[in-house]
């Protein structure tokens, strides 16, 4: 895939710009050439610009089971190999929403391991950003390896959940999913009183009409990093629907909703590093009383 982005962005432009020069005066030099230039022109906005162009999205969900608003921010897929001021940029802008919330989805530092340590200790300086009277909570995502929680968050104030976990935080009930349980399209969430929200890194627990919950949340698609007009992300890497896995608002039966979020950071390793039609997000959530 990396291959195919150099062979699109950087080969393709040069290769037409040559044939618009042997071409000769006339219609088809000009093709070639503006072909070229819009080809490169897609490529410095996927891999300078839309991967940092990071936006705020926000849902409101009203409930009959809530006596009061409250607000629920998602830091989802932050998957850096450079922890640096875009990251903490990141963090500032949650923070800036006034959450009384935070979840963390999963996939936090995907580093090859020789940087790997210095990266999870930049991540770990910006943790105390992130406050909210309910707390912090993280759950592990593909790129996190065993020992993820105490690596990235032992000693400090984010609650991170190796293993499936339902807890009372007062005006909601919170289920922070294990991987597995995140992946799972069978997987069985009992009845909680109150508001409930699941929190995974996969969405494919949402598949389950034996999820009782209100509200689910969860990343990992990264909104295919490339959507196409007319036809969507490319690849999801997830057995829900395409126009679930793209991100946003998703109604499920039993008054259930599915938010999946197209996370901040990207994919690493040898994957190209672009996003098209894909800007990365925070989502926030207002959960209000119904009228």
């Amino acid at each position: 895939m990396r291959a195919a982005a150099w062979a699109a962005f950087a080969h393709l432009p040069v290769m037409l710009l040559l044939a618009a020069a042997s071409a000769g005066p006339g219609r088809w030099r000009a093709v070639h050439a503006g072909a070229a230039l819009a080809i490169a022109a897609i490529g410095v906005d996927a891999f300078l610009v839309e991967p940092h162009a990071l936006q705020v999205v926000r849902y409101t969900i009203c409930s009959d089971e809530l006596d009061a608003p409250l607000r629920i921010v998602a830091l989802s897929d932050v998957q850096t190999d450079h922890v640096g001021a875009y990251e903490r940029s990141a963090f500032e802008r949650a923070m800036a929403e006034h959450p009384d919330l935070i979840v963390l989805p999963g996939d936090f530092v995907q580093a090859w391991p020789r940087q790997r340590g210095a990266q999870v200790a930049a991540l770990r300086e910006l943790l105390p950003i992130l406050q909210a009277p309910l707390g912090v909570w993280a759950v592990q995502g593909n790129v996190d390896p065993p020992g993820w929680a105490e690596a990235l968050f032992g000693g400090t104030h984010v609650r991170a959940a190796d293993a499936t976990t339902t807890v009372d935080l007062g005006p909601i009930r919170l289920s922070a999913l294990s991987f597995a349980d995140g992946f799972d399209p069978a997987l069985t969430l009992p009845h909680q009183p109150g508001f409930h929200l699941a929190f995974a890194h996969g969405p494919d627990f949402s598949l389950s009409p034996g999820v009782d919950a209100d509200l689910l949340i969860a990343g990992h698609t990264h909104g295919g990093q490339v959507q196409l007009p007319l036809v969507g992300p490319l690849l999801t890497l997830t057995r829900v629907p395409r126009a679930a896995g793209r991100g946003g608002l998703t109604a499920l039966s039993g008054d259930r909703a599915l938010i999946v979020s197209r996370g901040v950071g990207m994919e690493r390793g040898r994957a190209p590093r672009l996003r098209i039609g894909c800007r990365p997000q925070i989502v926030v959530v207002d959960l209000v009383p119904a009228p």
